[in-house]
């Protein structure tokens, strides 16, 4: 098993079926509002991504 690779690729190649979550950043620059959103999803689901721009209002970047 290649260990470069990431959980979410080595699922897909590996034709399982996989489940992703979304995680709204905050309206400030607090990190850890992002980490309690991310704890509650551990283990419900493969990956997360931080959506950008939600709602059109200016929040966290999500390339933080």
């Amino acid at each position: 098993m290649d260990s470069s690779r990431s959980r979410l690729e080595r699922l897909l190649k590996g034709g399982h079926f996989v489940v992703t979550g979304e995680i709204g950043p905050p309206k400030n620059a607090d990190k850890n509002v992002i980490l309690k959103k991310a704890e509650v999803i551990r283990g419900y689901c493969d990956a997360a991504n931080v959506t950008d721009n939600q709602t059109a209002v200016v929040r966290m970047s999500s390339l933080v």
